[in-house]
C-alpha cells in the first residue's frame, strides 16, 4: 500500500500539471474561438466596405456617363441647330443669286446692228434669257420662277 501511496504522491504534482495544462488549453482555445469571432465579423464588415465602394464606383461611374451623355447630345443638338440655320441660308443665297440672274438678264438690251431687224434681235435677246446660270442651278427646279429646291 505504500507502494500505492507513493505513486499516487509521484502522481499527484502529474495531474496538476496536466490538469493546469488543461486549464490553460481551454483558455487559449477560448481565446481561439473568440479571435475566430472577431476575425469573421471584421471580414464581414469589409464585405460590407467592400460592396458599398463598389456601389459608389459604379454610381460615380454612372454619373460621370450620363455627364458626357449630356455634353455630347449638346453637342449635336448645337450642330443640329447650325446645319438648319446653314441649310436656310443656302436657300436664301440660292434664291438671291437666281433673283439677281433674272434681274440682270432682264436688264440686258441687244443693240440691233445695222442690218438686223427688230425680230432677229427680240429673238437673240430671249435666247440669251433661255441660256442655263450655271452648274449649282441644274439641281433646281427653276430659279426664274422665284422657287429653288434643295
Amino acid at each position: 500500500m505504500e507502494e500505492n501511496l507513493q505513486q499516487a504522491e509521484s502522481l499527484d504534482p502529474r495531474i496538476e500539471d496536466l490538469v493546469k495544462r488543461i486549464k490553460e488549453f481551454k483558455q487559449l482555445n477560448g481565446e481561439q474561438l473568440r479571435l475566430e469571432e472577431v476575425l469573421r465579423k471584421k471580414q464581414e464588415t469589409l464585405k460590407i466596405f467592400l460592396l458599398q465602394c463598389e456601389g459608389k464606383e459604379s454610381e460615380a461611374q454612372r454619373e460621370l456617363f450620363e455627364e458626357e451623355y449630356k455634353k455630347a447630345t449638346e453637342f449635336l443638338e448645337a450642330a443640329s441647330e447650325q446645319h438648319q440655320q446653314l441649310q436656310c441660308k443656302r436657300q436664301r443665297l440660292m434664291a438671291e443669286m437666281g433673283n439677281m440672274d433674272m434681274h440682270f438678264f432682264s436688264e440686258i438690251h441687244i443693240a440691233p446692228e445695222e442690218g438686223t431687224s427688230k425680230e432677229e434681235a427680240r429673238c437673240l435677246s430671249q435666247s440669251t434669257q433661255e441660256l442655263p446660270l450655271g452648274p449649282q442651278e441644274t439641281k433646281s427646279a427653276s430659279p426664274r420662277a422665284g422657287h429653288m429646291s434643295s
